[in-house]
């Protein structure tokens, strides 16, 4: 089959995409279908192009991807999971063995020093794997391991999550593999500034996952501005807007991942009962981001903390709807680090009626965040990978001490840095929901999680705090237990029904908030 013959099959395929799925039409572009053909001969998108092509692409893509004898023309089977480590093997391929490495033995962690330095390159996926994916989604997510079956409890609390990501996409289809659950939703952002080859990449996977997504819109992110924060933004408003089901918003990055099950998750934001885990203290030294654009509205006190959360649906409505919210965020975008202020700040403003702000000491040091184990410089905690920006990248030496603890996901791993921990956290990973599927039990503490102060210091809406219901009356939610209905008569005659607020304070007198609701 010549060039010419190709080009021609394809003019209805690229009809047909137009049609179907626009985001993918770039890749039927000529040029590329040039480069393909005369370079590296891959298949293309098979969703998006004509059934005779198909048949013979597939053929073609088979003998690239599986090899081909050079005696014979018999094609071997491809294999999705190529270059990957099998799941369930905790001794890797390099004689590794991982379950001494969860356990910190000594011995295991001296030979993994060796390993290291013979420098070996973490698994990459060959030249065009992603766009041959497509071709049978459903074998794709089978051998590749999605965890696709799930309890009652966890379908009846689905999450949503965010992942901003920039490289390395084989890191972020592990990641993608360990999180993903069918009734759980899923928003990926892709830096701008990431290259094409990339982003065809992401899209390709997107594609077999029915319930992950891309951010409506792209963002150059620079640190220290407000493109670091706004990405969060764009994925928690499309993921409101996807589904009304989902009950806790956890945002993450391409260079993390969990240590707990999407069982144990449940359990845990369970526990919760609407609580934020989101951590931000008030910071003195760090005013001089935010000196420059004046005093913030509504007499917040700014504070600083990392960006990452575990958040209630109620609180991420709050911040992307809310008035204070929205003129806090204008004013935030005139600082310096944005992202470490905003969502911090907004969670200890439990006289504004955040749900699920923290209303107990800020400074309390029995007030702990578990939503990440990250160790920075300054802890003076151990860290046995490297130290980047003072923040630690994790090693094997790393591993045993993680597993153990109390945290949901672990940040940050490079991905072409000792890939081994990596590998072997992986193998922990899916060893532990093996066990859970054997045992039908969590190896996990939930009176732990119900006993933190972030829980037992969150405002609820059960609370029914008069903070609380001016938020729902700017929400229009009039099924509020603090809403009563009004009739009034109207100049006409008629009449009209409105709602209005009251509390009973614990001073005995009543408050009423002027204005009603339609």
């Amino acid at each position: 089959m010549g060039l010419q013959d190709l080009q021609r099959e394809d003019r209805a395929a690229i009809s047909r995409c137009q049609s179907l799925r626009t985001e993918l039409c770039p890749l039927q572009d000529t040029k590329f279908l040039l480069a393909v053909f005369q370079k590296e001969q891959i298949v293309r998108e098979v969703k998006v192009v004509s059934e005779k092509s198909e048949t013979r692409r597939r053929s073609h893509s088979e003998s690239e991807f599986a090899g081909q004898s050079s005696d014979t023309n018999r094609v071997e089977k491809f294999s999705y999971s190529q270059n990957f480590p099998n799941l369930y093997q905790p001794v890797l391929s390099n004689g590794l063995n991982c379950t001494k490495v969860w356990m910190g033995d000594s011995t295991e962690l001296t030979r993994a020093a060796s390993l290291m330095n013979m420098s070996l390159n973490p698994p990459r996926r060959p030249e065009g794997f992603y766009d041959f994916i497509t071709r049978d989604c459903v074998q794709y997510r089978k051998e590749m391991g999605y965890i696709e079956q799930v309890s009652e409890e966890e379908k009846a609390f689905p999450l949503a999550f965010s992942i901003l990501l920039y490289k390395d996409v084989e890191q972020v289809e592990r990641l993608l593999r360990a999180v993903y659950r069918p009734h759980n939703l899923y928003c990926l952002h892709s830096d701008l500034k990431t290259s094409a080859h990339l982003q065809r990449q992401i899209r390709a996977l997107v594609t077999c996952l029915p319930n992950v997504f891309q951010a409506p819109r792209q963002v150059d992110v620079r640190w220290g501005t407000f493109t670091v924060l706004e990405p969060e933004l764009i994925c928690m408003e499309a993921l409101l807007r996807k589904s009304k089901k989902w009950r806790y918003f956890i945002n993450l990055t391409g260079q993390e991942f969990p240590l707990k099950t999407n069982k144990e998750l449940v359990a845990i934001l369970k526990a919760y009962r609407g609580a934020n885990d989101i951590f931000g203290k008030y910071a003195p030294s760090n005013a001089h981001r935010w000196d420059k654009a004046g005093p913030p509205p509504h007499n917040m006190t700014v504070a600083k903390g990392p960006v990452h959360m575990a958040a209630s649906r109620e609180f991420v409505d709050f911040c992307l709807h809310s008035t204070y919210a929205r003129d806090f965020l204008e004013w935030i975008k005139k600082t310096d680090v944005p992202d470490e202020s905003y969502f911090t700040t907004l969670n200890n403003q439990h006289q504004l009626g955040v749900p699920g702000a923290y209303t107990g000491e800020l400074d309390s040091p029995r007030r702990q965040s578990v939503n990440r184990y990250k160790l920075w410089w300054s802890s003076e905690q151990n860290c046995d990978g490297q130290w980047v920006r003072d923040i630690c990248n994790f090693g094997v030496g790393d591993i045993h001490r993680m597993v153990g603890s109390v945290f949901m996901f672990a940040n940050k791993f490079s991905y072409d840095f000792q890939p081994q921990g990596f590998d072997c956290l992986e193998q922990w990973y899916f060893s532990r929901i093996q066990r859970e599927e054997a045992t039908g039990e969590l190896d996990l503490d939930v009176q732990f999680y119900r006993d933190l102060d972030i829980v037992k210091h969150a405002l609820r809406k059960n609370a029914h705090s008069l903070a609380f219901c001016s938020w729902r009356i700017e929400r229009h939610n009039c099924r509020h237990p603090c809403m009563r209905p009004v009739l009034s008569i109207l100049p006409d005659g008629g009449l009209t029904r409105t709602r209005r607020c009251t509390e009973q304070k614990h001073d005995g007198n009543d408050t009423l908030i002027n204005g009603a609701v339609t």
